[in-house]
């Protein structure tokens, strides 16, 4: 009788769509943006990043990611821009090397879209992101495609005369495009 006790106990309370490891492909996955300077939007991104996730759709509760982006790694489409992006009044790599996301939770909005809300943090500030994003599965792998605007003011990218907007606006939006496969 305890090990039918046991059993059924350990049924109910283990999810049957527990959540898994995920492999990211790195070669096919892109962390961007686009921005605006002047009258002109332009777009860049980052051409190193790791992402850690445990995902189920089954079990979002128990659901985690977490992406480290290297600030040093960002182009963004010009050779003045991308050497100034490095530099102490953009990112400032040389003492915020990483850009952090980590999820609070991530919830369904509806058929394969998700939202995952968290934490963003860039250059030692931190501030709550929310990230809408829809998955689909094509050929057995996963793809997860979403975006976001941040205010790159709120994290203090910009200094000096790029404070203001004058000559980038301050709105950005980071868009994700993530391939995966579940670890075996």
């Amino acid at each position: 009788m305890k090990i039918v006790s046991a059993l059924l106990l350990t049924t109910l309370t283990t999810p049957a769509f527990a959540v898994q490891d995920w492999t990211i492909d790195s070669a096919q996955s892109k962390l961007g943006f686009t921005a605006q300077q002047g009258d002109e939007k332009f777009n860049g991104g980052f051409k190193q990043f790791t992402i850690d996730l445990r995902f189920s759709p089954d079990d979002l509760a128990h659901s985690t990611l977490k992406a480290t982006i290297a600030t040093g790694s960002a182009f963004a489409g010009s050779a003045d821009r991308d050497s100034a992006l490095p530099e102490s009044t953009w990112f400032d790599v040389a003492h915020f090397p990483d850009a952090v996301f980590t999820s609070d939770s991530i919830k369904t909005t509806g058929k394969d879209q998700y939202l995952a809300e968290g934490k963003l943090s860039i250059r030692g500030i931190s501030k709550p992101v929310q990230l809408p994003f829809t998955l689909t599965t094509e050929n057995g792998k996963t793809h997860a495609v979403g975006s976001t605007v941040i205010q790159r003011n709120d994290y203090g990218v910009g200094q000096g005369e790029y404070a203001s907007d004058a000559w980038i606006k301050f709105p950005v939006t980071v868009a994700v495009d993530i391939w995966a496969t579940p670890k075996s």
